[in-house]
């Protein structure tokens, strides 16, 4: 997806259907900071779990971890980048 509008439509699809009455849970983790690297550019990584409003539904494996590049432009900070993959068990095969 490019630009807000976008992004906007997108979501707002999401949350008028599948995702409905979720809610965003964040789980703060002393390991994921904010890295600046400018005074006005910095890096953030953040993670947390969306849980659907029906507990039935929910499986408990929407953990997730996203990549955030944020500028800070006219004394506020804007999210210029944003990445958002899901945490999963890494295959043992593989470890």
């Amino acid at each position: 997806m490019k630009g807000r509008k976008q992004i906007a439509d997108v979501h707002q699809m999401l949350f008028d259907g599948p995702l409905k009455g979720s809610v965003l849970v964040s789980s703060v983790s002393r390991e994921l900071r904010a890295r600046f690297i400018a005074p006005d550019v910095a890096i953030i990584h953040a993670t947390g779990e969306t849980k659907l409003a029906d507990p039935a539904q929910d499986r408990g494996d929407r953990g997730s971890i996203n990549t955030n590049v944020v500028v800070k432009r006219n004394g506020s900070w804007k999210l210029t980048a944003f990445h958002n993959c899901r945490i999963q068990e890494m295959p043992a095969g593989r470890r």
